[in-house]
Parts: structure tokens; sequence; C-alpha cells
């Protein structure tokens, strides 16, 4: 679908899909349906309907707390076409979707809500400064800033913003190991501050109600520059001797547990289900470490590489790319074991759905089925972006200036 500037859509398509202004009474951002493509095979195909509702959630970065990088929403099983297109004056975040709405921030500074289903901009909301993808808790949306994190309602009105003093200034919530500079929580903001010098860490806790701090804990290398967590507990990755991270009490931040002394490999971890799982890339392997009464522990044989990784309920995705092999690995949660493997080079983290397992490759979107890694479809990457949410049955990628929205034909 070619792109076309607001004017053009008004006078060509009088489709163009507007809501509300820009704080400073700047012209909105367009949004249009996919009546037209740059794409032969999309421009031959049917297009696909809109939903009724999109009622299902992908609440930050990673999808939740834990960083596990899957939904419990079915997924897009069939071939996709673009449902629609929103286009901004400056580059956009990771998007968030909750309560009908898709939500990105941009670099200019502002927080833009997106109605799910049409693409129409609902509101538009200022934060100050370069804002980055939204954290939705109990209908709030917690925004970081660089400077700190602003609190806004579901209809964009500011509730309270904090400043977050020498926070790690580590923002690419899609870089790997996946670095998250303000986790949100079910109870808690949290965020990683530096001494005057950038040395000695400490995490601070703040509350959702209004920003107040509730704790700090100072901790010490090994240490990487992400937070996830489970219930009760806030995990800081380290260095992979030993396969453990830092473990703090959500609820005074006691340090429940310290890791190993060693090397600070870039290792990917996230939590799920009683359960921290990790990889490690440069001797190869990946684990599991129970820290609930339901966890798991095993340890099993991975190739060594660049890895990208998401868990569902009963497999861990190990995308790995690496000069001898590159595969995505589907292992059993229960014990490692492999349940089934493809040959693809994978560019991103696995997004997990309950019937679609999504991943991008050199040169395209895959969908596998989770069940048995048949390929379901694809859709090069160039008509795609990369920092993706799946809500329901649809796929939401942003990419640069540019969100799209697809769903099955």
């Amino acid at each position: 679908m070619a792109l076309h500037s607001r004017r053009a859509l008004l006078a060509g398509l009088g489709t163009a899909a507007i809501a509300g202004c820009l704080d400073g009474g700047e012209t909105p951002a367009a949004s249009t349906p996919t009546d037209e493509t740059d794409s032969p095979t999309e421009s031959a195909s049917p297009a696909p309907e809109p939903p009724n509702s999109v009622d299902s959630t992908w609440r930050m970065p990673g999808c939740d707390p834990g960083f596990s990088n899957a939904t419990d929403a079915a997924g897009p099983t069939a071939a996709v076409g673009e449902l629609w297109r929103f286009v901004d004056d400056a580059a956009l975040s990771a998007p968030a979707v909750a309560y009908g709405s898709v939500y990105v921030s941009t670099t200019d500074g502002d927080v833009v809500a997106i109605d799910a289903r049409s693409g129409e901009e609902r509101w538009r909301r200022s934060v100050g400064g370069a804002a980055f993808a939204p954290r939705i808790v109990s209908g709030t949306l917690y925004v970081p800033t660089g400077a700190g994190i602003v609190a806004l309602g579901a209809d964009g009105t500011e509730q309270w913003r904090i400043d977050t003093p020498r926070r790690d200034d580590s923002t690419d919530d899609s870089a790997l190991p996946p670095r998250l500079s303000v986790l949100a929580t079910d109870d808690s903001l949290y965020w990683i501050q530096l001494d005057e010098v950038g040395e000695t860490p400490t995490v601070v806790a703040d509350a959702l109600e209004d920003g107040s701090e509730r704790w700090r804990t100072e901790i010490a290398a090994p240490w990487t520059r992400r937070l996830f967590a489970g219930p009760d507990t806030v995990f800081v990755p380290s260095g992979t001797e030993g396969q453990r991270a830092w473990r703090l009490s959500t609820a005074d931040g006691k340090r429940l547990t310290e890791p190993d002394p060693g090397y600070d490999f870039a290792a990917e971890r996230l939590y799920r289900d009683g359960t921290v799982y990790s990889t490690e890339p440069f001797f190869g392997g990946a684990s599991a470490a129970a820290v609930g009464d339901d966890g798991r522990d095993w340890n099993t044989g991975v190739r060594p590489g660049k890895h990208h990784v998401s868990a569902g309920p009963d497999r861990l995705y190990v995308g790995v790319s690496g000069r001898d092999e590159t595969s995505l690995y589907a292992l059993s949660t229960s014990d490692g074991s492999e349940a089934w493997d493809v040959s693809v080079t994978p560019t991103a983290r696995p997004v997990v759905a309950d019937e679609a397992v999504l991943l991008h490759g050199e040169d395209a979107l895959h969908c596998f089925d989770p069940a048995d890694g048949t390929e379901r479809w694809s859709r090069p990457n160039d008509e795609i972006g990369t920092k993706t949410a799946v809500a329901d049955d649809m796929l939401f990628a942003s990419d640069r200036e540019t969100l799209r929205a697809f769903r099955p034909r």
C-alpha cells in the first residue's frame, strides 16, 4: 500500500481516520485501510475484515513482567493481510495493546492511542522528551522518558510524573539481551539507578499510585541491564557463570539470592510459571531453574550463537543464529527435551501465541504451528515491522514512523 500525505489521503481517498489533535494544534497523523498496496500479491488478494472487537492484551515489552514474549491469544494462524496503517512524523516505539486500543510512544515525546479495529487516532498526549514503549497496568499507562516516568490514565490524562535521576539509560526494549529501563508489575515500578560515576547499581521500587519510593536496594557485579519479575520476586540478570540472577523481594527489596561471581556474558533470561529460563550463547546450552513450588529444573544442549528466547506454557523457544547453524528450537518446558526444530535464521525474539509462533527471519516473518513446527505462512520483512504485539488474531507491528495492523484474510 503506497504511503500518502494526510492531504492526499483526504482528497484522493476520503477515508483518512482522524481523532483529536496534537498538543499545540499540529496536524495529527493519518491512518488508512488497506485498499492499496506496494505489493502485487497484496493487491490481488482480498483485504481482511476488521474484527468486532479486540479483547486480549499485550501490555508491555515482552508482553508480561516475566518477559516471556507470549500471550494466551490465539494469534494469526492463517496468512495475514494489512488491515490498516498509521503514519506519524516521528519514530514509534513498540506497540502495547489493551482496552481495544494500540498505544505507541514517539521520539518527539508523544503518547498516542489508536483504535485497534480501525486505526483511528483516539487521543494524543505530550509527555516531554523522547518517550519509550508504554507499560500498562490496571487502566494506567506508565511511560518511561529520558528524564523520568509519566503515568497517564486510559483517556490520556496525566496522573503524575517522577524524575528518575541517573537511571540506567539502556532503553532498547528489543535489544539482545533485552534491556528494560523500567519494569511495571501489578504492584510497583522498578528501575536501576547508577551512582555518580555510573558503576554501583541500585534497584528502586516506586508505588503505582503516585510514584512515591517504596524501597531501594544496592546490588553489585555481576549484573546486566534488564529487570524482569515473577510473583513476589524481582530479578536482575547476572553473568552466565552459575546461571543465577539477583533475586529481590518485591515486598521490601530484601536480597533473596545473589549470583555467583563470574563472567558477564550477554545471556538471555526470562520468568514463566515458577521458573527462570536461561540460555548461554557463548558456550551453548539452555536451563530451567525453579523459583516457585511449580517450577522446573533442567539443563540441555543448545548450540552457541546469538540466542532469541521466548516461553509459552509448554515450550521454550530458542532461536539460534551462528556460524555453524541457524535454527528455531522448541524445547519442552518440563524437561528440556526437543519437541521440534526448523531451519531459519532468527533476527528477533519469537512472538508466542496459543496457536501460532511468529519469528522474523532474514527475509520474512514466519508463522509456525506450535504443535509440530509446520510453517503456516510467511510474509516479506519489508512489508512488516519488527517491533510486534499480538492480540486476538491480530498482529501489530511498528517500524520507524509506521504502525501496521494485520489480520487473517
